[in-house]
């Protein structure tokens, strides 16, 4: 009788565990990924490559996330199937499809690469102001041309019309995420032609619209804006940047039954942006380095390294990795923005998770392979240690591995004698052993491509000559500098092109992009000075920069795991009196006089080292935590501090401050590294495994005294943080006092 009880006990709780788990289980997810690579009604300089790249890879990403095969569905080039191919019929049906799919509690995922464009607002179709008079278009695979007529783009969709779906989508109570990698309006110049890149953007008189139209409706559309107090565009000081015609999805009505349950069930939404409306987006060869490169969008493919290497973060936790890899990879333009409703929430509706990076060992013919490569964030020289399974102690690690090729999605290794433990022979490796990874290799080289030689037959005058003498000069004593630089020809991939113009020597991105005037304007030395001078500068500027990047590439290493929410950073700024929240996924604009403050607490176990260092928009790195040398810059259990700074105006550009912190040791020594701001430092020549060490190398090797008697233990990455601020403005910003909370000054 008492096991009939318990049998029914248990029955019940079964059932009420069931019941209890079925809104989790009630969640599909679903996907639209829309990749329009060719476009049979354009010229040929205006076809794609990248697009179906795009798609192939957000397709992997959703499958490993949990979206089921059959619920991604995909438009793309390349398909024998017409109704599989990107064209406006298709696109609009596959919406439909969805908003009759979904439910409430449903996730929504759209993903858009291609050309983006722009025409003149259709003024019976609008559902809200377009301050410049211009409509965003996508354009599908069948687009057209100008149609005076009817006063459109033939087959072109239009923003309001992507506004619609998704807004029937969230009325359905579905959470929608909408990823658009294409712009629609900006323009580049290249210094250097870079035949693997291009641009996803059309401009409107590339389609047939005239130029009159355009500038009658503009200014039809300021002067209505004028009668009705309306600015010219959108401004929003919280956001702290200028979108021009964009707005908010959250703000398009739509003329549906739907409407009428909008406010109980109201599905959220997240709006990535690939680019700014004054800016263009590329597509390139990706990862640059890397044999296995294809033609991918720069933003789809860094989003799919963040959501690869990060597992339960939030959507603003997504867009600053993705602001923070764009730096470290020395891309200032474009600047992505991000929106939407629920930002903090967990990507994907999933629950933030301990993320261990690991990956089941693949042995074949004697050979190792792990699923798992340059996505995912891993380099040649990466070591790993040997489990017997995917949940065992590191304790119980049977040998060792090292990475020795790396692909996109799959990697090679060698076992390898490592931290007193020999070579565990390949026979020797059971199956179902899973490789961790425990020291990352982070590449701390700069690659530098050298300035293309005068075009058009004409001769280099006098002062471009000692420019190039320089140059080679320093290229023979690179050993000297302190940095590991890597010289490549002038149409291969770098962190940095050199172009020699109107007696300049010009520092330009990796796409090449040059700006020649105002306030975006592009680094530059000037050449009309003497060649110990001009020597000088450009050893300073490589260093400079070369550190900038280190320290930037280090942080795309650090997991957004425990301790990163333990140690809380957060930044504030004030301007006339008024606060506004400073969030890392935010390029603010920010002016002469505003006041930057940082307040760091401390809410982890154990005390907490923090230095923050101020990067100008010339590379400049000055320590500004801790302010004086000998003066502690660590944080007790439950401590806290604040700093204030208040901005000048001597230039523009982008400006950052860094906040690193690393755990530390009751009764330890510090760890300060304001020794990154020293401008030269000499070449590190021994190896380096820990993160401290690794801050170390991006200093190039100097060390300060208090890292003497400091027995070294390997330190993970998941005991630091490096968290990244970013603004634009007029640079050089001085430093206020500062005070503690009880008043007293520093």
């Amino acid at each position: 009788m008492m096991m009939n009880y318990f049998h029914l006990l248990f029955k019940c709780t079964a059932i009420c565990f069931f019941l209890y788990s079925l809104p989790s289980m009630a969640m599909e997810k679903y996907a639209l990924l829309v990749g329009v690579s060719k476009y049979p009604n354009l010229e040929a300089r205006f076809q794609l490559e990248g697009p179906i790249y795009d798609v192939k890879l957000m397709t992997y990403i959703l499958q490993e996330k949990g979206f089921p095969q059959d619920h991604i569905q995909i438009l793309a080039d390349g398909s024998s199937d017409e109704t599989s191919l990107p064209t406006r019929q298709n696109i609009l049906a596959a919406l439909n499809h969805l908003t009759e799919q979904v439910k409430s509690g449903d996730f929504v995922f759209l993903h858009f690469a291609g050309h983006g464009s722009q025409q003149p607002v259709l003024e019976a179709t609008k559902t809200h102001n377009e301050p410049d008079g211009l409509d965003e278009l996508f354009l599908p695979r069948d687009i057209g041309h100008w149609q005076d007529d009817i006063g459109t783009v033939k087959n072109a969709i239009v923003d309001d019309e992507l506004n619609k779906y998704m807004t029937v989508l969230r009325n359905k109570g579905a959470f929608t995420w909408v990823v658009f990698d294409s712009c629609h309006s900006g323009t580049m110049t290249r210094g250097i032609k870079k035949n693997d890149i291009r641009e996803r953007r059309i401009s409107p008189n590339a389609l047939g619209i005239p130029t009159k139209v355009i500038t009658a409706n503009q200014a039809q559309s300021q002067s209505r804006g004028a009668s009705r107090g309306i600015r010219g565009q959108y401004e929003d000081p919280s956001r702290g940047v200028s979108r021009g015609p964009s707005r908010s999805l959250n703000d398009i009505q739509v003329e549906s039954a739907l409407e009428q349950n909008q406010a109980t069930n109201k599905g959220g939404y997240i709006a990535f942006y690939a680019a700014q409306t004054n800016e263009t987006t590329p597509e390139m060869l990706l990862p640059r380095d890397n044999p296995e490169k294809r033609p991918y969008g720069l933003f789809t493919y860094t989003l799919a390294e963040v959501l690869t290497q990060h597992d339960g973060i939030s959507y603003r936790q997504v867009a600053q990795l993705i602001l923070q890899r764009y730096v470290a990879q020395n891309y200032y333009r474009p600047t992505p923005l991000f929106e939407g409703t629920h930002l903090d929430a967990p990507i994907f509706g999933t629950k933030a998770s301990e993320r261990i990076s690991q990956w089941l060992i693949k042995r074949k013919f004697n050979r190792l392979k792990i699923p798992a490569g340059k996505l995912h964030g891993l380099s040649t020289g990466s070591i790993f240690a040997i489990l017997p399974n995917a949940t065992a102690h590191e304790k119980n690690l049977l040998g060792y591995l090292e990475m020795t090729q790396v692909g996109i999605l799959e990697s090679h290794l060698k076992s390898i004698a490592y931290d007193d433990k020999p070579a565990l022979a390949v026979e020797n490796i059971p199956n179902g052993a899973y490789a961790r990874l425990i020291e990352p290799k982070v590449s701390l080289t700069l690659q530098i491509a050298l300035p293309p030689e005068s075009t058009m037959g004409s001769k280099p005058n006098a002062i471009e000559t000692q420019a190039r003498q320089v140059l080679t000069d320093i290229i023979q004593s690179e050993q000297y500098l302190g940095i590991n630089i890597v010289w490549v020809q002038p149409t291969e991939s770098a962190d940095l092109h050199l172009l020699l113009k109107n007696d300049q020597l010009w520092l330009l991105p990796p796409t090449a992009e040059l700006i020649e005037t105002g306030s975006d304007k592009t680094h530059s030395i000037s050449l009309n000075t003497t060649k110990k001078d001009l020597h000088h500068k450009l050893v300073n500027s490589f260093q400079s920069i070369a550190k900038v990047l280190s320290l930037l590439r280090l942080s795309e290493q650090i997991p957004q795991d425990r301790f990163a929410k333990q140690v809380l950073i957060q930044a504030k700024v004030e301007r006339a009196g008024e606060p506004l929240d400073f969030e890392a996924d935010k390029i603010l604009s920010l002016s002469e006089g505003d006041l930057l403050t940082v307040k760091i607490e401390n809410d982890s176990l154990s005390p907490v080292d923090v230095t923050i260092l101020f990067i100008d928009s010339e590379y400049g790195i000055t320590a500004i935590y801790p302010a004086e040398a000998g003066e502690t810059n660590r944080l007790e259990m439950g401590g806290n501090d604040w700093l204030e700074l208040e901005l000048f105006a001597d230039t523009t550009g982008i400006e950052r401050l860094i906040v690193i912190a690393v755990k530390a040791q009751p009764n330890s020594m510090m760890r300060d590294f304001s020794f990154l701001a020293q401008p030269q430092l000499p070449r590190t020549r021994n190896k380096k495994a820990n993160l401290y060490d690794l801050l170390l190398d991006a200093g190039f090797g100097v060390k300060t005294s208090n890292t003497r008697g400091i027995k070294r233990s390997r330190q993970r990455f998941n005991h630091a943080l490096i968290k990244v601020f970013s603004w634009k403005m007029m640079p050089k910003p001085a430093i206020l006092s500062r005070e503690r909370p009880d008043g007293r000054r520093r």
